[in-house]
């Protein structure tokens, strides 16, 4: 594992071009970073009210992303992704993109995929805890959340056909064991639209992402040993970080996206954003969206929603 991420990391940093390092204080950027210079650049992305542990590092430059600014980006965001979506990491994207484009980059490196190989999030664990093959309602959840209830805001036949075919896709999946379902669903459900985000809103600076975990050999090596050891997730990677950065403390998964918890402000903008544009989106066929349900849906529902009046806006949507 160690001689394959050492070639993936030189192969993906290959470049004429100014390239850099996306860095979180997390597990999978902080293990590509031991193979490069200490003065590579970095960038991070700091969020108002919600620090991130970091160690310390050279030639870091640090992203702000205030909550006065979640509105005007998420606008930004949505017209080059192309897609209404319900990852709140997409703001945080858009802001890095614009940061690291204004800094004259045009490559980065991204620790993308390795949750999805190694099974990095708290999803993985829970179901490895588990033990027994989930039914298929629960284990479409651990990707999806609660498909069910969001279905309500549809006309009931509607919902009733999209949960069912979600609950198909699970049963179809499980009939090739827990494991082969995990890994199908990760890739189609998780890397797939993270690495779709990446793409599009990177390019839109016209950065290129560079993506180690998924090249050299990587991910052939990723189900070789456990993936889950203990309860630890991605047992693999930690004990490699930890022996190339004795520094390195293991640490729960904190997950890239937006504090909404610590960001009052921005729920509330786009409640009452989404109070002023709830007609055009029940015209979609979000009939159940009522003034009254707006009042109690959560800020991760709120932001798909938000996500898909503005994609309606941009591209004058009418299905």
């Amino acid at each position: 594992m160690d001689a394959a991420l050492e070639r993936a990391v030189s192969f993906g940093r290959e470049t004429f071009r100014p390239s850099a390092l996306l860095l979180s204080g997390g597990m999978d950027s902080n293990l590509l970073n031991t193979y490069l210079e200490p003065d590579y650049p970095k960038f991070h992305l700091a969020l108002e009210q919600d620090a991130e542990p970091m160690l310390p590092q050279r030639n870091l430059q640090r992203v702000p992303l205030r909550q006065t600014d979640f509105m005007a980006v998420l606008r930004r965001a949505v017209a080059n992704f192309g897609s209404a979506t319900r990852m709140s990491s997409l703001v945080m994207y858009q802001q890095l993109a614009d940061a690291i484009g204004d800094a004259g980059y045009h490559c980065v490196l991204l620790g993308e995929g390795a949750d999805e190989l190694f099974w990095g999030y708290p999803r993985h664990v829970a179901l490895w805890r588990q033990g027994a093959a989930p039914a298929p309602r629960e284990f479409c959840r651990a990707w999806f959340g609660d498909y069910a209830a969001k279905a309500e805001l549809l006309a009931p036949d509607v919902g009733r056909a999209l949960v069912a075919r979600i609950d198909a896709l699970g049963d179809s999946a499980l009939q090739g064991g827990s494991e082969a379902a995990i890994d199908g669903f990760d890739r189609r459900y998780s890397l797939e639209p993270l690495l779709r985000r990446a793409d599009h809103l990177l390019m839109s600076r016209t950065i290129e992402a560079r993506t180690p975990y998924l090249h050299a050999g990587v991910p052939a090596l990723a189900g070789a040993a456990p993936r889950i050891v203990d309860g630890l997730a991605k047992a693999p990677l930690s004990a490699l970080l930890q022996r190339r950065l004795p520094a390195w403390r293991y640490q729960p998964k904190r997950h890239f996206r937006l504090p909404f918890s610590h960001w009052p402000q921005v729920v509330e903008a786009m409640r009452r954003y989404l109070s002023a544009h709830g007609e055009s989106l029940r015209q979609l066929g979000l009939v159940n969206l009522t003034p009254e349900t707006l009042t109690t849906i959560d800020a991760a529902q709120l932001f798909t929603l938000t996500t898909l009046s503005f994609w309606q806006q941009e591209y004058e949507v009418a299905l």
